[in-house]
């Protein structure tokens, strides 16, 4: 009977622990799918040209998915405050406008995929505008000082602390280089550029036991089994107590 018992009830530590994993696995993959659908239709509004659409969408952004984490909840706000400007001036043009909400859709992309996110995609791009053709005017190094612009907050997020610093310091530097004439010093830095860009590289991912997630499920596992411990062996020792009681009245009587 005891046996059964004992079978019974890891049966029903293993059922809730696998419950309490599922619930969250399923939370999570739900708030991700329906953030990716929010993000990428805010982007097609404004490819579309439908700004009072896009900005909507983007309220909705900042209001169901703030960040709590203090170190990047800047970040983001930045960006959305940037991208709801851009949509609501009339006198900014398209591209610019695509390019503020450009930003916002790499920043929450960088989100929820931590292992090919799509701001290296547009990392490569960044490759190609300094490597294919030389930047011999401001309007040249414009464009690639835009494309630091569109990975930097994605890059704060989900890139390494190496990465955000290269970043950093080349936008810095290009924008020095703006009101420099040096071609073939500027042809220089730009190589340097491109080779320390090539370093730009996402974060470790954590391993499943350094999830919190993971960590709080073993630990609220870990007190149920002592708990159970515990009760089982306070009824062990009233059951012998109990057994002790009775034979030594029997011998008494």
């Amino acid at each position: 009977m005891k046996q059964i018992q004992k079978k019974i009830l890891w049966g029903l530590l293993v059922c809730f622990g696998l419950s309490l994993f599922h619930i969250g696995y399923s939370s999570a993959t739900s708030f991700s799918n329906e953030m990716k659908e929010t993000t990428y239709r805010f982007l097609q509004y404004v490819e579309e040209g439908r700004y009072e659409a896009a900005d909507a969408v983007l309220t909705k952004l900042r209001r169901d998915y703030s960040i709590d984490d203090k170190e990047y909840s800047v970040v983001f706000q930045d960006v959305l405050n940037e991208a709801h400007q851009a949509l609501i001036d009339p006198h900014v043009v398209p591209e610019d406008k695509y390019h503020k909400s450009l930003t916002v859709v790499l920043l929450y992309e960088a989100t929820w995929n931590k292992i090919d996110p799509l701001w290296l995609s547009w990392k490569d791009h960044l490759l190609s505008e300094m490597t294919n053709d030389p930047l011999k005017n401001n309007e040249r190094l414009q464009k690639v000082y835009s494309l630091y612009e569109r990975l930097l907050p994605a890059v704060k997020v989900s890139g390494t602390e190496e990465s955000v610093q290269i970043m950093e310091r080349h936008m810095k530097e290009l924008h020095e280089m703006q009101s420099l004439n040096g071609d073939d010093l500027q042809g220089n830095q730009i190589s340097v550029f491109a080779q320390e860009v090539k370093e730009v590289e996402v974060k470790r991912k954590k391993s499943l036991t350094e999830e919190p997630g993971f960590i709080w499920l073993m630990g609220s596992v870990g007190s149920l089994i002592s708990f159970t411990l515990m009760y089982v062996g306070w009824r062990k020792y009233k059951g012998e107590k109990t057994d002790d009681t009775e034979k030594k009245r029997e011998r008494d009587s």
